[in-house]
């Protein structure tokens, strides 16, 4: 009688386990990712070009005073990553002394770099997730050196 019992209680806890393992498998019908693909961020700041990868940012000289500052995303094979798109995303900087430089946006992926005053900084740029309130994790260049002159 006790091994019967045994058995029947394995038995329900074996389906149990069976049951809620199937329950945490990946579907194979869900929707696809719809998260760009963005390798590089490419900063236009007045004539200048930089190409800003994550983990190996590009030194960075601006003039003091104005400077007008436009980024597209691109993919890794060069192209722009056409998902990333004005009514979702925007460029967001922040740079680490306001009395060196700052930045004010204009439109979702420009604005204006203004050096405050010579000398040098750091900056962040991201593509900010409007909805999800966050700048894409792998879309994050930090530590751009910036010299002012």
């Amino acid at each position: 009688m006790i091994r019967h019992r045994s058995t029947r209680t394995f038995l329900k806890l074996a389906v149990i386990a069976i049951l809620a393992t199937g329950a945490a498998c990946d579907d194979d019908t869900a929707e696809p990712d719809d998260e760009p693909d963005v390798r590089t961020i490419r900063l236009t700041i007045g004539a200048q070009v930089f190409n800003q990868v994550r983990g190996n940012p590009t030194p960075v000289t601006v003039a003091r005073g104005a400077n007008s500052l436009n980024a597209i995303f691109l993919r890794a094979d060069g192209q722009v990553e056409t998902r990333v798109t004005p009514n979702e995303f925007e460029l967001r900087v922040t740079t680490a002394n306001n009395g060196v430089l700052t930045f004010t946006r204009s439109s979702a992926f420009a604005g204006v770099l203004t050096g405050v005053a010579a000398g040098s900084t750091t900056m962040t740029v991201c593509l900010f997730h409007l909805q999800e309130g966050h700048c894409e994790p792998d879309v994050e260049v930090t530590g751009i050196a910036v010299t002012v002159q």
